[in-house]
């Protein structure tokens, strides 16, 4: 299995032509999570229900971390070659 960064590996390097640090969340017209995306990379999600206080917490949390670069393991990709 391959492993591959994608993003900037350090703050002053810029690896990508976008640099936000953060995801952005497509949401269909239903409601539902449709897709998650860093930068021009789609990722993998599960879209979870969560409680009103839940909700709460999350829309008032004051210092979300930053998000740099992502680890990829693809195990349709042959590390050796």
């Amino acid at each position: 299995m391959a492993e591959f960064r994608y993003g900037d590996l350090d703050s002053d390097t810029r690896n990508t032509i976008h640099e936000s640090n953060h995801v952005d969340v497509e949401i269909g017209p239903n409601g539902n999570v449709v897709s998650v995306w860093f930068r021009c990379m789609r990722v993998p999600f599960e879209a979870h229900n969560v409680d009103q206080h839940r909700a709460n917490d999350m829309l008032h949390d004051p210092k979300p971390p930053t998000l740099y670069a992502i680890i990829i393991e693809d195990p349709r990709s042959n590390k050796d070659g």
